[in-house]
């Protein structure tokens, strides 16, 4: 489920936001009116209706959820989060009043990020994969939510391979050209038991089974990409991927 590219306006109050919401699908309701663009923040007594089709991704606390209707969302409701150093990242971020616009929203709308899924949790990011009607060659660069700082950068035409250093748990953002996209890697306990899953699934040679568990614990990105090389080895997993990516809402 990805987050929609353009133009993003995302105006923090004094008071600190509990939330970023970054992916919406569905009838979602915000204050009796429908949800605004993705992403935007809730703040303390705010809370988003969801139908029953419906479904959000949001970031509270450093850690991603999944929601999906029909439900009342107030993230103050929400499981807190064990203590991680990345923890409270979000928070620090929107204590301090800011205006931010994402800059080339015309050029930023043509992207279509289709590996790591957006807005997700993304256990380990190997490879970034994009369309962007041509664009050509484009800067890519992996930051920091917090502070911006820059963590690995590279370029491709359609996809480059991420050769940076292991990410720390807590939100990240990826810029493919002058679009950005948020993902969140998993606390140190939830990577535990994902890498539990995949020691698993390690000795199971069918990768729709590998599909089927990694999105069902809600990591997309990592059952896209064992599918992608279930493509590669052999291209009869095509349609089987292309099921699984419109799940996510993304491209195969």
């Amino acid at each position: 489920m990805p987050m929609a590219p353009g133009i993003a306006l995302i105006a923090v109050a004094a008071a600190a936001p509990l939330a970023l919401v970054t992916t919406t699908k569905g009838a979602v309701t915000f204050g009796g009116a429908a949800a605004p663009a993705v992403p935007f923040t809730l703040t303390a007594g705010q809370t988003l209706d969801l139908a029953a089709d419906a479904s959000v991704v949001l970031l509270y606390q450093g850690k991603a959820f999944q929601l999906t209707g029909p439900r009342k969302v107030d993230p103050a409701t929400l499981a807190s989060p064990a203590a991680d150093p990345a923890a409270g990242a979000l928070e620090d971020l929107f204590s301090r009043q800011v205006s931010t616009a994402v800059a080339g929203a015309s050029r930023a709308a043509a992207v279509a990020l289709a590996r790591p899924v957006p807005g997700t949790a993304v256990l380990d990011l190997h490879q970034v994969r994009w369309s962007c009607g041509g664009c050509g060659v484009v800067p890519v660069e992996v930051r920091t939510l917090r502070g911006g700082a820059v963590l690995w950068s590279g370029s491709g035409e359609d996809h480059v391979d991420y050769a940076g250093p292991a990410l720390s748990p807590g939100p990240h953002v990826l810029r493919v050209g002058t679009a950005d996209f948020s993902f969140l890697v998993p606390a140190t306990d939830e990577r535990a038991r994902a890498e539990a899953a995949r020691q698993t699934l390690a000795g199971i040679a069918d990768p729709s089974v590998a599909a089927g568990v990694w999105f069902a614990t809600g990591l997309y990105t990592e059952g896209l990409y064992a599918l992608d090389a279930a493509v590669s080895a052999n291209p009869k997993y095509a349609e089987l991927r292309a099921v699984y990516a419109a799940k996510a809402g993304v491209e195969p």
